[in-house]
């Protein structure tokens, strides 16, 4: 087992006070009124001070590793229909416009079906921060049953948007080896 890093001993420092004082209030009740702001500052809002901006930019720092693995990933990209090398994006922004004569060309089915589900996409996330915000409010007067249903929109929409699409590119794929091998006989 290797020995932890300093930002994790840190934060596991500075997270566990509130913790358990969140659970001895919890378990004892209540503290004496004379004892409790003390008791406050010391094991909540002095740890907090510390592990609050240090969670935020380990996350941050994490996230932006993450992203830079995953573009790193995405610049040396080959087709996903016909595995076909593509050329490489210096940039994210430029890796559609690099892709596109490609996915036009050769497979102009699966550059149409991109494009609606671009469109459908915009439309359903725009739904999806309106439903949001509606969710919210509702949360907000205190109606949280119909906040909870209208916040279980999101993860069922992109679940139902990635399985979809992934169902779709295997039929594509299916379809491209399909028409491939019958055209080597």
């Amino acid at each position: 087992m290797k020995r932890p890093r300093r930002v994790t001993l840190i934060l596991l420092i500075t997270g566990i006070p509130p913790f358990g004082f969140t659970v001895a209030l919890l378990v004892l009740g209540s503290i004496p009124d004379n004892v409790a702001p003390y008791l406050t500052v010391a094991f909540v809002l002095v740890p907090m001070i510390v592990f609050l901006p240090l969670f935020a930019f380990t996350g941050y720092k994490y996230s932006m590793r993450r992203a830079r693995e995953r573009f790193a990933k995405l610049k040396n990209a080959s087709c996903i229909i016909c595995g076909e090398r593509l050329p490489d994006a210096v940039r994210l922004r430029d890796l559609r416009r690099i892709q596109r004569p490609h996915y036009e060309t050769v497979h102009p089915e699966v550059w149409r079906w991109g494009e609606r589900w671009k469109k459908i996409n915009i439309l359903g996330g725009t739904v999806g921060i309106l439903i949001l915000g509606l969710a919210t409010y509702q949360l907000a007067t205190e109606n949280a049953l119909q906040s909870i249903l209208l916040y279980a929109y999101v993860p069922a929409y992109i679940l139902a948007v990635y399985l979809s699409q992934k169902r779709e590119i295997e039929r594509f794929r299916s379809h491209w080896k399909l028409q491939l091998s019958e055209s080597l006989r």
